[in-house]
């Protein structure tokens, strides 16, 4: 179906929590750097296998007078089936809420590499990152990596103490088949350190916004996460808008569960 393929793209979008270094990519042959994400902080190895989540995506998509064409929702279940010394594997299951959630896609197992690999980097200097009025002094790195499809230059803004710990990307993506058509890609902590209810726990938290600019359309992703949840991803409003400004399509992502082991099997039939 045409929603399961653009969900599980979507899902791709989602393993990194805010998405600062979310790179599915080949392994690094070195010991990664500081900055770098490893088998025991990426946001999903980190839980080991078995840790899985379940979230609720709502989406509608708009005409030109502003008024919803089409609108459906999507139940996503994710679970961790394997860590390796570099890379982890996720099986993804997808339903049509409208259905019932009774019928389910067949689960597909993608396996993810924690971290790029990164063909030169350099140490910019240092800036002050100010959140909510708060200094955080950060270390500012450069990078590049490619693969056969496109080369990215990235610029991270690191913070050694906070979490999380990266508090800024700025990305540009160059295709290989189109040099031309570049995109650009900006990711920022706007909020740290700030309680809510998750599911009816109150947890730490943190939010970001990531801005992605293409040639003819822009798409605006505002998260909040969460350390203690597998992915870190707790909710999530993501808006298309074209070159002429105006809103093509919305999602919004909430959890609706998570655990550090198996699901009960109550919960699978829901």
């Amino acid at each position: 179906m045409n929603w399961q393929r653009q969900f599980f793209i979507a899902c791709a979008l989602m393993l990194g929590g805010s998405g600062l270094l979310s790179l599915a990519v080949a392994q690094a042959p070195a010991p990664a750097p500081e900055w770098l994400p490893t088998v025991s902080t990426h946001a999903w190895s980190r839980f080991g296998a078995r840790a899985w989540k379940e979230v609720r995506v709502r989406t509608s998509v708009f005409g030109a007078n502003g008024d919803i064409q089409r609108s459906g929702t999507t139940i996503a279940r994710t679970r961790v089936t394997n860590i390796g010394l570099n890379s982890f594997s996720l099986c993804v299951s997808l339903a049509d809420e409208a259905a019932g959630g009774g019928v389910r896609s067949e689960p597909r197992t993608l396996t993810h590499d924690v971290a790029p690999p990164v063909e030169s980097s350099e140490l910019v200097g240092e800036e002050q990152v100010t959140i909510e009025g708060h200094p955080y002094p950060t270390q500012v790195i450069r990078f590049v990596t490619s693969n056969a499809a496109k080369q990215e230059t990235n610029t991270v803004f690191f913070c050694a103490h906070s979490t999380p710990q990266l508090l800024k990307r700025v990305t540009t993506s160059v295709s290989a088949t189109n040099p031309e058509s570049a995109t650009e890609t900006t990711v920022t902590v706007t909020e740290m350190n700030k309680m809510a209810d998750i599911l009816g726990e109150l947890k730490c938290t943190w939010s970001a916004t990531t801005v992605i600019k293409m040639r003819d359309k822009t798409i605006t992703i505002r998260e909040v996460n969460c350390a203690e949840v597998p992915g870190e991803l707790v909710a999530q409003v993501t808006e298309e808008h074209n070159a002429d400004g105006m809103l093509v399509s919305r999602k919004e992502l909430e959890l609706i569960g998570y655990g550090y082991g198996r699901p009960r099997r109550g919960f699978w039939r829901r």
